[in-house]
């Protein structure tokens, strides 16, 4: 297992032409707000393309077995989440993953599940699902932001509550449902290197919200999802993500904006233009990747031996952003890669409270 923060980030990526994609959904509805909101009727036809194109929807239990024993999964598998544990995934999305018999996975914070906040499903719900082959996992108590808040902050207090938060929403967790699994998604699909220690240091798996196919031996910290809402999750949209192929990358280097190594992907407030490295094996060497930032601008290529170097055009935004990387591969599909960013403010903060 490569360690992401590294200078030198190793992903144990060989050339396979199968991976698997984890789609990722919070609200199924019309009324909730529309950067985390997917329509019914737009879910309704993401489950049918699945159904009509043969592709094999995995419990994340069964996907998560696979990747303790190293297992290559079949082409066209994806596997079905939810963030949150919002009442509609009840209500509406159930009943149609019930009709498909897909399974699925509810990623939940239990603080608004206890004091039964009607916007979120209630612990007997969440046992129906899970007769129907749901299985719950953990989204920590309150949902707060497991990253230090300013690049000055202190480690030691900070890890206190990252272990409460994971640790204490297990125990309910494994009190009140069932088919509860030993997994995370990160709040915000935010990590740095203290929470992925803590995740390991608790023999969790943990998953982001940065997008990409899943390659046979992936960091089992920081396991990538397609979020599907807002602006994406059109059936175009949703075809070319569910075709998509982890990216064949044999070594990955984060850059400053002065071309140096860095170790994670947390930036201060100066450094608003990093770079990737990206190199490729000798198989994959002639394969041309394109870098895109969350703005939709096209990253500066730069080929050098064995790969390329990418520069954006414009500064990062304060706060989460990405680079989006893909590349053409047989048959209409594409090989696809994220990079998350985390970007301070003037004052040294990644987020406001």
């Amino acid at each position: 297992m490569h360690k992401i923060f590294g200078c030198l980030l190793f992903l144990l990526i060989s050339p396979v032409t199968h991976s698997l994609v984890i789609l990722q959904y919070h609200h199924i509805s019309d009324s909730t707000p529309k950067l985390t909101s997917l329509s019914p009727d737009l879910f309704k036809q993401h489950l049918k393309y699945l159904k009509d194109n043969n592709f094999q929807v995995l419990s994340l239990d069964a996907v998560i077995k696979s990747l303790h024993k190293g297992e290559k999964f079949a082409d066209k598998t994806v596997a079905i989440t939810f963030d949150d544990g919002y009442r509609s995934v009840y209500q509406t999305a159930f009943p149609l993953l019930k009709k498909y018999q897909f399974p699925f996975t509810i990623f939940v914070h239990t603080s608004p599940i206890e004091h039964q906040l009607s916007q979120f499903v209630s612990w007997q719900n969440l046992n129906e699902m899970a007769k129907f082959g749901a299985s719950i996992a953990n989204h920590t108590i309150h949902h707060r932001h497991l990253i230090k808040k300013n690049i000055h902050d202190k480690k030691k207090l900070r890890k206190t509550m990252i272990m409460a938060e994971i640790v204490d929403s297990q125990k309910v967790l494994e009190q009140k449902a069932s088919n509860v699994l030993k997994a995370l998604a990160y709040p915000y699909g935010e990590f740095d290197q203290q929470a992925t220690a803590v995740v390991k240091q608790l023999g969790f798996i943990g998953f982001g919200q940065h997008s990409g196919g899943l390659s046979q031996k992936p960091d089992l910290l920081t396991i990538p999802r397609f979020p599907m809402g807002g602006a994406y999750g059109d059936m175009q949209d949703f075809a070319i993500k569910v075709n998509s192929l982890a990216m064949p990358i044999e070594q990955l280097i984060l850059l400053n904006s002065r071309g140096n190594p860095i170790h994670h992907h947390l930036l201060d407030s100066i450094d608003k233009k990093p770079r990737l490295k990206i190199l490729l094996n000798e198989i994959d060497k002639n394969l041309q990747i394109s870098c895109y930032s969350s703005s939709g601008k096209k990253l500066i290529k730069k080929v050098i031996e064995k790969g390329f170097v990418f520069t954006p055009q414009d500064n990062l935004p304060v706060g989460r952003s990405r680079y989006n990387c893909t590349a053409a591969a047989k048959g209409e599909r594409f090989y696809w890669f994220s990079q998350p960013w985390i970007l301070a403010d003037e004052q040294g903060n990644f987020y406001r409270d």
